[in-house]
């Protein structure tokens, strides 16, 4: 088991180029850029919530006025007004 540990001894820090440094920390740096803060996602969060509630409700309302609508177009609504 010691043979195999000593292997890890051997083992030498090596220095990455400065160039792919740079690299890496430059995406590291645009991550963090690109990245909504917690306000701002919470505030599209709330509104995309609101906009698709509304259109639930929007959708709901029209469907029923589209029902009576519909039964009216087809004549399936009794007329009770044979003696006028």
């Amino acid at each position: 088991m010691n043979d195999k540990l000593d292997v890890l001894s051997k083992i030498k820090p090596v220095e990455a180029p400065p160039f792919l440094l740079t690299r890496i920390t430059q995406r590291i740096e645009n991550e963090r850029i690109s990245r909504f803060s917690l306000r701002i996602s919470w505030a599209l969060g709330i509104s995309m919530f609101l906009i698709f509630s509304l259109n639930v409700a929007i959708l709901f309302q029209n469907q029923t006025k589209k029902t009576s609508n519909l039964a009216q177009t087809m004549q399936l609504l009794p007329q009770n007004d044979f003696y006028k």
